[in-house]
């Protein structure tokens, strides 16, 4: 994750590396360590979804 948020820091044209270039590449890197059930499935939706969920959870430092 901390690669993927390098790499969106450098392709904005910067050479650090904010908050923000995290949050941008964490559903992409987190969606494939979501596993649920199909019980899961049925009520949360998609992985999508999920990781929505928990990116939207964790508070900006």
């Amino acid at each position: 994750m901390i690669l993927g948020g390098k790499v969106a820091a450098f392709l904005a044209g910067r050479h650090n590396v904010a908050c923000g270039d995290l949050w941008a590449v964490a559903p992409v890197r987190l969606r494939h360590r979501v596993l649920h059930t199909s019980e899961g499935q049925a009520e949360d939706g998609s992985t999508d979804d999920v990781v929505a969920e928990v990116v939207e959870a964790v508070a900006e430092p």
